[in-house]
């Protein structure tokens, strides 16, 4: 795992500045602690940051072809390389390393633009055609590695992190509005936004080429929903596990220690178990706790390590942590990000590194099975929608139940079920994109309205999730929802939050779900053996119906009680309570600081106004006051 950086000047007699390559390489050194390298060539620069995990003593980059005229940096694993670099040679290649990074550019020399898609792994590269005067820049399927760029008309700068493109000063530090706004809605900013004017995510799947100072942006893969003659669920149970066995194999080709993220879930769970199948060493496991009931997990992960024998390690994350380490955290992801869960997946990370260099993990599992809460009520959204008329849901309905925005927070089952009602009928009238997106946000549309402090920064026009959901093969609504977490929450949040805090402690993360072939294989299993029909009915009561197919495929390696917990919560940390005890002074002494009002992005009334409700228990507002906080740490630090 690395750090990459580069500049190309479009005027060929325009020198890179060594110095400034230096610093944007060197600013990411905890993405790849072990080597340097750089490459200059009069307008174009390469620098690269090693971590390094195969071919430790041959594999210094950047590295270029036989004849010298291609060079590329390359941040990530390929898990076929040797298969390819066989059929290469029999193409008359000769390679000089032992690298995977070789590799990806004589695939390029054969394949050209098309080498990504013969890439089995995760990956973001930079190659540079001399002949063709061409940079050539590509991301992974899935987005698992991170690419930034920075253009004008006269240069782009990259980077695999925003810092990096920041090193250079006469790049303007301006907050993108249509950025921001995105953040108070899904608490991460998605691609190819980021929340500064200018500098882009490259998104994934995708290639960006420049050439002769023209960029082109394309997509190479996409997830294919194929019609199939539906097979029995033996069969499909049967075909996953022989996928997810493999590619858990190939994710331990490795020259250094390994070990596994423990969070006693079904995913990192079935990771675990099949590691243990296939590793000839005892495994090392991982688990965090954030706090006591259902924060703490340990017990669950304690089960599964139990059963495979491993060298189990626990750590518990404690609030009196947050407010020295919260900065500091800020600072690995450059732009605003609401996740609390960056916290208990940096410690998890701090403690693998102590053991080993590379860990794998389970996500991908939620967004291929559906596995999250929000897809049940999302299909509970559907079933209502068809269950019901139009005339029935908007006149009657809208007016017999509450306010889906009021009492919040009370405790009474039967109004939390009168509220899901409310909810349910209230997003029904949307189109079913459109729904989905509203499900999926944080602040609604009148919050921000009152929490901003000028109009122009509110939207309601920006999209993301509506046009994941919409625009794609899928024909079941349940496949356009796992679609949408796919493109969306995934890489925006799951895979930024996991890269960002591994890469903190110079540790390589390896998600064996995401491996491309077990996403088409779910992408042909039938929605009825993800989440089965009829779940209406758990509105009402804990469901154990999500991730169907997965449990079915994972029956003889998970323990009872894992296969049949009701609720999960993964790495997660109870800021609802928090910031009405131990942090309660701290989130008043960030928000609402002369330093915070000075800026001028938010309405000091609103601010008030949420702290207040949150503190009294009148409405749950524990995620926006995070998302507040880390906002304005942002803030501070960046502009």
């Amino acid at each position: 795992m690395c750090g990459i950086a580069g500049i190309l000047f479009f005027d060929r007699q325009k020198l890179v500045s060594v110095d400034l390559l230096e610093d944007m390489t060197d600013i990411q050194a905890h993405r790849g602690p072990d080597d340097r390298g750089f490459l200059i060539k009069q307008n174009v620069g390469l620098g690269h940051r090693r971590l390094s995990i195969i071919d430790l003593s041959g594999g210094h980059q950047p590295i270029s072809n036989e004849d010298g005229t291609c060079h590329i940096i390359f941040n990530g694993e390929i898990y076929n390389y040797l298969q390819l670099r066989q059929e290469l040679e029999k193409k008359g290649h000769i390679f000089t390393t032992l690298s995977d990074t070789e590799v990806i550019l004589h695939c390029y020399e054969e394949y050209g633009e098309g080498c990504p898609k013969k890439l089995n792994g995760m990956f973001a590269f930079a190659i540079w055609d001399e002949k063709k005067q061409l940079l050539f820049l590509a991301r992974d399927r899935v987005g698992i590695k991170p690419l930034f760029y920075y253009m004008d008309h006269q240069k782009i700068l990259f980077g695999s992190e925003i810092k990096s493109i920041l090193q250079d000063s006469t790049i303007e530090r301006k907050v993108d509005y249509k950025a921001f706004d995105a953040y108070f809605s899904y608490m991460y900013i998605p691609e190819p936004y980021t929340i500064f004017q200018g500098i882009k995510k490259l998104p994934p799947a995708h290639t960006l080429t420049i050439e002769n100072g023209e960029m082109c942006l394309k997509r190479y893969w996409d997830v294919p929903y194929i019609e199939e003659t539906p097979r029995r669920e033996d069969e499909y149970a049967e075909e996953l596990y022989e996928l997810l066995q493999d590619s858990v194999r190939i994710r331990l080709m490795s020259e250094v220690p390994l070990g596994v993220f423990l969070s006693g879930g079904i995913d990192s769970s079935s990771v675990t178990g099949l590691m243990a199948q296939v590793s000839a060493e005892r495994i090392k496991t991982f688990s965090i706790s954030g706090g006591t009931g259902k924060f703490n997990e340990l017990p669950y992960a304690r089960l599964v390590a139990q059963k495979y024998n491993t060298e189990h390690h626990e750590f518990e994350v404690v609030p009196e942590q947050i407010q020295d380490l919260l900065p500091v955290l800020i600072g690995y992801l450059d732009e605003p990000f609401a996740d609390p869960s960056i916290i208990p997946t940096y410690y998890v990370s701090k403690i693998a590194r102590q053991k080993l260099t590379v860990a794998l993990s389970g996500e991908g599992g939620d967004e291929l099975f559906g596995g999250y809460v929000w897809h049940i009520r999302n299909m509970q959204v559907e079933q209502f929608r068809n269950a019901f008329p139009d005339f029935l849901r908007r006149y009657c309905f809208a007016r017999i139940f509450p306010d889906p925005q009021i009492n919040a927070c009370l405790k009474s089952r039967w109004h939390r079920y009168l509220r899901q009602l409310s909810i349910a009928n209230d997003i029904s009238l949307l189109s079913p994109g459109t729904g989905y997106q509203k499900l999926m946000s944080l602040f609604s549309f009148d919050l921000k309205q009152s929490l901003y402090e000028h109009s122009c920064m509110v939207s309601d026009t920006f999209p993301v999730i509506q046009k994941a959901f919409d625009h794609n093969q899928a024909s079941h609504p349940l496949d356009k929802t796992l679609y949408a977490d796919l493109r969306t929450y995934l890489p925006g949040d799951l895979l930024t939050k996991v890269d960002r805090m591994s890469m903190a402690n110079s540790l390589e993360v390896r998600v064996p779900f995401l491996d491309y072939r077990l996403i088409e294989f779910a992408a042909r299993v039938p929605a009825q053996w993800k989440l089965p029909s009829g779940i209406l009915t758990s509105m009402f009561k804990k469901s154990t119906v999500s991730k169907y197919i997965l449990k079915q495929s994972m029956t003889n390696i998970l323990p009872p009680q894992i296969k049949q917990r009701k609720e999960k919560r993964g790495f997660s940390i109870p800021v609802d309570d928090w910031f009405k005890g131990h942090l309660k002074s701290y989130a008043e002494e960030i928000l609402l600081d002369s330093s915070s009002r000075k800026r001028g992005f938010f309405s000091e009334a609103t601010v008030m106004k949420i702290l207040k409700q949150h503190q009294e228990g009148t409405q749950n507002y524990g995620s926006h006051i995070w998302a507040l906080i880390v906002f304005q740490i942002w803030a501070s630090k960046y502009l």
